[in-house]
């Protein structure tokens, strides 16, 4: 601890001695300039601790960035092969739906200049596309628009033939002959000779998929002239 003196000395100094009384000053500064120094420190080490985090997070963003546009790359090589097994696709189904159009223009050129039916068309074929099925007939055995008993009603059908099974039983053939085969056609086929014990076919230029999926319901079988 100081004594009264040298405190009043030093009061004195300070009060009358100028240069004494700027020293004691800046030193006082000093010391202020030394404590905002550490301060100073202190904040950049926190702004440099700050800084590092955020770099490490700005990484780990570029990295998660870099992952996510090798998965959009990979995505979108993924849908350009779709995209092209589609097209090849349509394009098959455009082949093809050209092919049956041909085949059908030349079905109706052949029938024009040689004077065939739809139905006679569907004779001529019938015995090739029985025989699938282990039924055996003879062309010449063939009626076409035929009238028959079902239910005590008697009803025309298109084509009418008996043959043998492959049991060697007989077997009643009926079948309608149409343009294009709609499920409408199978449904209304199938209602008007569910009397009869045949086997039941339906002959067309065209099958729609959803006449098909109604016929095999059904037990009825369908041909195309391009069978």
């Amino acid at each position: 601890m100081y004594d009264e003196e040298f405190k009043k000395g030093m009061l004195r100094m300070l009060k009358e001695d100028e240069e004494f009384r700027y020293a004691v000053a800046g030193l006082i500064g000093l010391e202020d300039i030394r404590a905002s120094v550490a301060r100073l420190q202190d904040s950049v080490a926190k702004l440099e601790d700050s800084v590092a985090r955020l770099q490490d997070s700005v990484a780990k963003l570029e990295d998660s960035v870099a992952r996510l546009q090798d998965s959009v790359a990979k995505l979108e090589d993924s849908v350009a092969r779709l995209q092209d097994s589609v097209a090849r696709l349509i394009d098959t189904q455009t082949k093809t739906e050209l092919a049956i159009l041909s085949l059908r223009k030349e079905v109706g050129v052949l029938a024009n200049n040689f004077g065939f039916t739809l139905e006679e068309i569907a004779a001529t074929k019938l015995p090739r596309l029985l025989m699938d099925e282990g039924i055996t007939i003879r062309r010449s055995d063939i009626r076409l628009r035929h009238h028959i008993r079902v239910d005590s009603k008697e009803r025309e059908v298109d084509v009418y033939v008996k043959g043998k099974g492959r049991d060697g039983k007989d077997i009643i053939i009926i079948g309608e002959v149409k343009g294009r085969i709609d499920r409408s056609d199978v449904k209304r086929f199938d209602e008007a000779f569910k009397g009869i014990d045949a086997f039941k076919f339906i002959f067309g230029h065209t099958i729609r998929p959803e006449a098909e999926d109604e016929a095999t319901e059904r037990g009825i079988r369908l041909y195309a002239t391009y069978m």
